[in-house]
């Protein structure tokens, strides 16, 4: 959705990762250490990038675009990517406190149980939880409902079907390292 023309420029993003707390730890739902480690390292893009509004999802765009490809090195091309100093990043994902990754994470697991959110993606437009999981092109419409200034030039374009959009993914790399 948000690489419909004009969309990034339309949409105030806050992306939270889950996490279940357990003795004021976040501990992961699927992926055990490495999604934890892939969440710290996102939070930490977003905190250490804070001029740009899409740090964290450009961070998390590239980390799913090499999964099963660099798995090894996923968050090392990422942090490039996001042309932060690895050490930078590896001190902020791996450090202690409320403001290292993992206090980061704790404090996003702690804001979703108080929304109640339990599932991901879970999709709030305007302080609204969207029902379900909303298909692209129903959040592309959503949002382009909700939006009450001048419509960018992508919300009059549908987004591509799934097929489509998984041919492309094939053929593009996400992350340029």
């Amino acid at each position: 959705m948000l690489a419909a023309e004009g969309l990034k420029d339309i949409v105030a993003l806050s992306q939270h990762p889950l996490a279940r707390v357990n003795d004021s730890f976040a501990f992961c739902h699927h992926g055990g250490w490495y999604e934890c480690a892939m969440q710290t390292h996102a939070l930490c893009a977003k905190q250490l990038k804070p001029s740009e509004p899409f740090a964290m999802y450009d961070f998390i765009d590239c980390n799913f675009g090499n999964l099963g490809k660099k798995d090894a090195d996923n968050n090392r091309l990422c942090t490039a990517n996001a042309s932060v100093a690895y050490d930078t990043m590896w001190s902020c994902a791996t450090g202690y406190g409320p403001k290292s990754g993992p206090g980061l994470l704790l404090e996003s697991a702690l804001l979703a149980d108080k929304l109640h959110v339990h599932a991901a993606p879970t999709v709030f437009i305007d302080g609204k939880q969207l029902p379900g999981v909303p298909q692209p092109a129903d959040l592309l419409k959503a949002v382009c409902d909700a939006y009450t200034g001048p419509k960018p030039t992508g919300c009059a374009h549908p987004l591509p079907t799934a097929v489509e959009e998984e041919s492309a993914v094939t053929a593009a790399q996400v992350c340029h390292v």
